[in-house]
């Protein structure tokens, strides 16, 4: 999940594969054809067509890497697993790009999770305790901050 998400930063095409996967159906076959549409139309006459399904391909492997699908020849979506961690740099990550309060869990990087709510919630609470994160909520208002010790990776290990 961590590898993704630092992928999801510095790759534009990943990025844009993001809503196209998310939005399947757990159970529901994600296929290459939809992914080389999107691919030819954000990215116009930027690639040859056998470049094209290369890439539909690849973001097919990279997202199974990840565990939002699964299967070797057809591939299925499924509910990928998150934790505190992958939540804290979701959150570092949407910060960095200069998103604040509780904009921070509508990210890419959060939704790629695939965590409810009260999983979220759970994850920010470990988070907290591990002193990765500083979360506060005062009438609807939420602030995310973290500590120097996360910022420079030394509560990492």
């Amino acid at each position: 999940m961590l590898a993704l998400q630092c992928a999801l930063a510095r790759d534009p095409i990943l990025r844009t594969s993001a809503p196209c996967i998310l939005s399947l159906q757990k159970g529901e076959e994600a296929r290459k054809e939809p992914l080389m549409d999107l691919v030819e139309k954000e990215f116009p006459q930027r690639y040859s067509p056998k470049t094209v399904r290369a890439i539909s391909e690849n973001l097919l492997s990279s997202w199974t890497q990840s565990g939002h699908l699964e299967g070797k020849v057809r591939k299925v979506r499924r509910k990928a697993a998150a934790g505190p961690a992958s939540l804290t740099y979701a959150l570092f990550l949407g910060y960095l790009c200069g998103v604040r309060g509780n904009l921070l869990f509508h990210t890419v990087w959060a939704d790629v999770l695939d965590a409810t709510n009260t999983e979220i919630r759970e994850y920010v609470d470990e988070s907290m305790r591990k002193g990765w994160l500083i979360y506060k909520d005062a009438g609807g208002i939420v602030e995310v901050s973290f500590s120097s010790d996360f910022a420079d990776g030394t509560r990492w290990l």
